[in-house]
């Protein structure tokens, strides 16, 4: 039993982004369920079942040319994996909703998802859809919106057992630990979102890196470290917060040198 507080991350195959994949799936499994064989060999089957439906004109292909593309994406994929993805018995994708509302039923709120600027609304989704994504009355409102948006396939997600302590980001950050889990070499320059870039070019972010590239620390010992070219607490907590979200740093356990 679960005490309130606890967290629980759970990483699932997501609508809307999986119904076309759903649809190929279900094709393979039913022509291939009473054949006499091993999975592996049922994979073989199912895809050329594919091809040659989609060979021969088959409307559905015909009506879905991203069936054709999808098709040869999975041609092209190991074996074992679509064995394990597409012929297990209990493999289905989930709306977000869907998922809430299993979660509420076992008392389980939404915390957040991962990577972290899936949270942030200005860069979850292409620009154009940010008013009407800040519109949602609520925040599984807006994942789903920003899921069928951006054709999501796959949830990487936070959930907290209520009640649960509610902590301020002001505190949350000054107690977090940033440390960075790659070589200096390999930080800095860009990081590559789902719809944007973030530039890590200037020389804030450049001092953070060197400082947690060798070390972890909290906000308040970063901007010590830094000294003056971090500009001071507000600055280092906005570049911090920068970093994180292109995962440049990530929060520790505990403090490291």
């Amino acid at each position: 039993m679960t005490q309130p507080g606890s967290v629980v991350y759970i990483s699932y195959n997501a609508m809307p982004g999986q119904a076309l994949l759903g649809v190929l799936r279900d094709m393979m499994n039913t022509y291939t369920a009473n054949m006499q064989a091993d999975v592996l060999r049922k994979v073989k089957k199912g895809l050329s079942y594919l091809e040659f439906l989609r060979d021969n004109g088959a409307p559905f292909f015909e009506q879905n040319p991203l069936a054709v593309r999808v098709l040869e994406d999975l041609k092209r994929r190991d074996p074992k994996y679509l064995a394990h993805e597409y012929f297990t018995q209990h493999r289905r994708a989930f709306y977000v909703q869907e998922m809430a509302s299993l979660m509420d039923g076992h008392g389980f709120g939404f915390v957040g998802s991962l990577p972290l600027f899936k949270n942030v609304v200005e860069l979850c989704a292409p620009s154009a859809f940010t008013e009407t994504l800040r519109g949602a009355k609520t925040r599984i409102q807006r994942e789903t919106h920003s899921d069928m948006v951006c054709n999501g396939s796959f949830r990487r997600d936070l959930w907290v057992r209520e009640p649960a302590k509610r902590v301020e980001s002001e505190e949350l950050m000054a107690e977090t630990i940033y440390g960075a889990v790659h070589p200096r070499f390999a930080l800095g320059g860009e990081a590559s979102l789902d719809w944007l870039d973030l530039s890590y070019d200037s020389p804030l972010f450049g001092a953070i890196l060197d400082y947690l590239s060798e070390r972890s620390g909290t906000v308040e010992e970063v901007s010590v470290g830094v000294g003056e070219v971090g500009g001071g607490r507000a600055e280092v907590g906005y570049g911090l917060e920068v970093l994180s979200l292109g995962s440049q740093i990530i929060p520790f356990l505990k403090t490291t040198r």
